[in-house]
């Protein structure tokens, strides 16, 4: 029997736009790895202008892991694309990683024992920054490693590691199960869409299982290392999920207070920070109202524009360049 016709232990999703020379490299990473379970990657292009399917083609000739398979989403957005993988796929494990991430060569060996081993449902694992040679500016703060991807909470593995906790989209997986219970991901939401599936599976009391074996490689992008783009970031960041939910079913005509005292709390630091000539320490501040902003702005606009709030999201979303 073919390989394609056995049944499929891991399917890896992967979607991409417009970044075909470090899908290759990533896809390369996936190849090296030393797993013995029998796996499809799925490479879902979401609407690129490049030749993505012209290298995924090419590396699909001598492909070793299993199967490598090209789909297509024209709609931009990286929830359709996720959507559309999950649908196709065949594993009783899903597994997602981004286009420019290089994996560990034990990253699906650690996915595939987890699952066998414990009744986790979702997991999520260990993703550390590469600066490839870059330096690192004055005023990068390790705290602000979650705009680069990077997640790590330590070395031992965490069961429930809490309710602000959502494996992040670079690196986690699910059983298929999880999603027939849960469902799908958000097509409203633009970005965190791992953060919303994340919460939505703690809501219903989901196994989540922080796996530090399962570890990443996200690579800083040197158009990102400057202040601009990390405030855009952090604004975006601050933008309310409720929201693209459509709204909160106990407070929608007002501010929350939270919000007003979050808000003057960092202004303050900030200002202090700021007094101090700490570079790092007030621009982490500084970052912190931005993602304040970026919440009380959301509600403002949900508040006087409900029928315009999600044409402003998606906006507000989407990325030039492929960077924020």
């Amino acid at each position: 029997m073919d390989q394609l016709e056995k049944n499929v232990d891991v399917s890896v999703i992967i979607c991409t736009w417009n970044r075909a020379e470090r899908l290759a490299t990533t896809l390369e990473s996936l190849s090296a790895q030393d797993c013995s379970c029998l796996v499809e990657v799925i490479v879902v292009d979401n609407n690129s202008s490049d030749d993505t399917k012209e290298v995924v083609e090419a590396l699909s000739e001598s492909w070793r892991l299993g199967s490598l398979v090209y789909e297509y989403v024209g709609r931009q957005g990286k929830q359709f694309a996720l959507n559309h993988g999950i649908e196709k796929a065949r594993g009783d494990v899903i597994a997602f990683t981004d286009d420019d991430v290089l994996l560990d060569e034990g990253w699906l060996s650690s996915i595939f024992k987890v699952f066998g081993a414990t009744d986790a449902e979702l997991i999520g694992g260990r993703t550390l920054e590469d600066w490839r040679g870059l330096k690192r500016p004055a005023w990068y703060d390790s705290r602000m490693g979650a705009v680069f991807g990077a997640v790590d909470l330590g070395d031992h593995p965490i069961r429930n590691p809490g309710s602000q906790y959502a494996p992040a989209g670079a690196n986690m997986a699910a059983r298929r199960s999880l999603f027939s219970r849960v469902g799908l991901f958000s097509e409203v939401h633009f970005r965190h869409e791992d953060q919303e599936f994340g919460d939505r599976c703690t809501e219903l009391g989901t196994v989540i299982l922080y796996e530090p074996a399962m570890k990443v490689y996200a690579p800083v992008d040197e158009r990102c290392l400057n202040k601009r783009y990390f405030r855009r970031w952090y604004f975006k960041a601050g933008i309310l999920l409720e929201l693209t939910d459509g709204g909160w079913t106990k407070l929608t005509s007002i501010l929350p207070i939270w919000l007003y005292r979050q808000l003057f709390v960092d202004t303050v630091k900030t200002f202090f920070a700021y007094l101090t000539f700490s570079r790092d320490r007030n621009f982490f501040c500084e970052l912190r109202c931005w993602r304040n902003f970026g919440s009380v702005s959301s509600f403002l606009v949900y508040f006087f524009n409900k029928k315009g709030f999600m044409h402003w999201v998606e906006r507000k979303s989407q990325k030039v360049n492929n960077i924020c």
